[in-house]
């Protein structure tokens, strides 16, 4: 029930136009160094919770990584593919491609295929032009032939070249006619080879308006021209190429210029905020306050809301251990949940409930007062429970009533130094009399690499129950086991308050 209402509100704000607010339908997706080593069982737990808050589509940003030179961009230090290419170096020890999209098939999430991802572009160089066109055109063929694009996940064609206005106004439409016949040809080949949409995803510097709305005008004619379905602007907040009370004044114009013109207009909200520290620069997630206005903002103007990016920012599957510390580490699933709460207005049935330790905790890890239903999901020791060398360990809650039962969360931590591990499978079941249980979910085989110190949130049904006491058997993975937190989510769930919000243009 849940995911069809889910349906119906995302088809509400299709017919409604651009004067709704809007909420984010889907996201970019750049890999790193941890997640090309994600199996299955990580990036269906990925997708289930972007799916949960509405995101029904994911960006590849990628499916071939090239890294040239900062100092001399004609050289090329490697490029390798994150699938089985014969055209380039394998950079994974499985097919990641595949992967992702055999979890989006069985989840339902669209999934668009990057093409080839420059660390930086020598830009409006025929050479580099030619060079780029001719390997995208390459990979693309690549993809279909080896089968990717015949996956029912498979969504359209993402060229990951990023257009700006940067270049200064004597030499932009020479700029933009030269590269014309190689951003065709690449846009005509995906059309041929598999007719689904091209998308880009340009960005913009601010500067004079008049200047703005000529290079918006001519760079929205040739999209056209080029046979680019969707552009996808990059809103500038993360970087702070603009700040938000300026998002009206450039994404008018963006509007403008592109309507009649048979591209779409999307966002690609920047869920990010840049922070500069001594000889760095570090991208952390964005609050929540912040992520609003930029929805409230841009709604009007847009018909469609991604963000950059779901897995580095909202993500609570991710331990993102290259953060500076701990707060950081910690703020991509707080924005998630934050997010799900603004928007969807999940109830935590456990929140000031009672429960019982079945299983008694290691003296040295008591339970010292509703520790597993505070809140709090941290890395500090003091906010877990902990059983040494058990069989299995099980948590009684007691919800006060019988109600409705849509998910539930419980939050284990890893710490292979102290010879704490993640538990190799959970069960849940409910009850409304206290003595008949009935199993209702389960998960295992999410345990991380031993190498990897993380919280791993468990969601364990799929459906909607009604109970009043819950059960969770955790199978330990190792001697320790350490509970943070246990959520039950009831029916809580309405339509999204900015689909009953009307916003005007001029703000």
């Amino acid at each position: 029930m849940k995911y069809l209402m889910l349906w119906i509100l995302l088809f509400i704000s299709f017919i409604s136009g651009k004067s709704y607010c809007k909420i984010i339908e889907g996201s970019f997706l750049q890999f790193d160094n941890e997640t090309i080593q994600w199996k299955k069982s990580e990036w269906d737990m990925e997708l289930a919770y972007m799916k949960d808050i509405g995101m029904n589509e994911l960006i590849i940003q990628g499916t071939v990584l090239e890294i040239r030179d900062t100092a001399d961009p004609w050289h090329v230090f490697w490029d390798s593919a994150y699938y089985p290419s014969t055209l380039f170096p394998k950079m994974v020890v499985f097919d990641l491609i595949d992967t992702i999209l055999s979890a989006c098939d069985e989840q339902g999430i669209k999934v668009y295929l990057g093409l080839l991802w420059y660390n930086i572009f020598p830009y409006w160089l025929p050479q580099a032009d030619s060079d780029y066109t001719y390997k995208c055109i390459a990979i693309a063929h690549e993809l279909v032939d080896s089968g990717y694009t015949s996956h029912p996940s498979f969504q359209g064609w993402y060229i990951p070249y990023e257009f700006s206005n940067w270049i200064e106004d004597s030499l932009r439409i020479y700029h933009l006619n030269l590269m014309s016949p190689y951003w065709k040809m690449i846009a005509d080949t995906c059309h041929f080879l598999s007719p689904k949409p091209v998308l880009i995803s340009p960005y913009f510097e601010p500067e004079n308006l008049n200047t703005f709305e000529m290079w918006c005008d001519t760079f929205a004619t040739k999209c056209s021209e080029w046979g680019i379905d969707a552009v996808a602007f990059q809103d500038g907040i993360g970087v702070y190429r603009i700040q938000l009370n300026e998002i009206p004044t450039y994404f008018s114009r963006i509007d403008t210029a592109f309507q009649n013109t048979g591209v779409a207009f999307w966002s690609t909200l920047e869920t990010f905020d840049t922070t500069i520290i001594p000889q760095d620069t570090i991208f952390i997630a964005e609050d929540i306050d912040t992520v609003i206005r930029q929805i409230e903002i841009e709604s009007p103007y847009v018909e469609k809301i991604v963000c950059f990016e779901f897995n580095h920012y909202m993500s609570p599957v991710r331990t993102i251990k290259s953060w500076e510390n701990l707060e950081h580490r910690l703020m991509a699933p707080k924005l998630y949940d934050d997010y799900k709460e603004h928007f969807w207005d999940i109830r935590n049935l456990a929140y000031n409930s009672t429960y019982e330790l079945i299983t008694p905790a290691y003296p040295d890890h008591l339970d010292e007062g509703n520790e597993l239903i505070d809140t709090t999901i941290s890395f500090d020791w003091r906010d877990y429970v902990g059983w040494l060398n058990v069989d299995s360990v099980i948590v009684k809650i007691d919800l006060g009533s019988v109600d409705t039962i849509r998910d539930i969360r419980a939050y284990f931590l890893q710490d292979t130094s102290s010879a704490i591990y993640l538990p190799t499978g959970v069960k849940v079941l409910i009850s409304e009399d206290d003595i008949n249980y009935s199993f209702i979910g389960s998960a295992e085989g999410f345990r991380l690499n031993k190498s990897i110190d993380a919280i791993v949130p468990f969601t364990g049904i799929d459906s909607v129950y009604t109970g009043q006491w819950v059960k969770l058997v955790i199978f330990p993975g190792g001697a320790w086991t350490f509970l943070s937190e246990v959520q039950v989510f009831g029916d809580g769930f309405i339509f999204p308050k900015f689909f009953q919000i009307e916003l005007q243009k001029n703000f």
